[in-house]
């Protein structure tokens, strides 16, 4: 496997050879993984995160709590700056999206409800 770009800008994996399907082609290290569960116990004890999710919780959207962890944790790194430990790759994300073409469903239901529509509607 090497790292592969076609204009110096966007770089993937690819291979020399045929590999079997379902192969791996790439190790993430779980240290650098963010997941619900890491942000819960990282930052569960902090009063805003467990007043947001009981927020959400109330308002029956409990089934948004992983998802809405996942976006705080990227907030909350992000106010941290170039201190945090993120800042790398936080900085190479895009900041502006033009079209509701890069985002997925769960993107949608974050999103105000007509915001959502317009986007979904592009």
């Amino acid at each position: 496997v090497q790292l592969t770009s076609y204009d110096g800008l966007d770089y993937f994996p690819a291979t020399q050879s045929d590999i079997p399907a379902g192969s791996p082609v790439m190790y993430v290290p779980n240290d650098i993984v963010i997941s619900s569960s890491k942000v819960a116990q990282e930052l569960g004890g902090t009063t805003c995160l467990s007043q947001c999710e009981n927020s959400l919780v109330q308002g029956g959207l409990q089934d948004k709590v992983a998802l809405f962890r996942i976006f705080f944790k990227v907030l909350a790194e992000y106010q941290n700056g170039e201190q945090s430990a993120w800042y790398p790759w936080l900085n190479s994300l895009p900041r502006l999206f033009n079209t509701g073409a890069s985002m997925t469903y769960d993107c949608f239901d974050c999103l105000p409800p007509y915001a959502a529509y317009c986007a979904f509607a592009e």
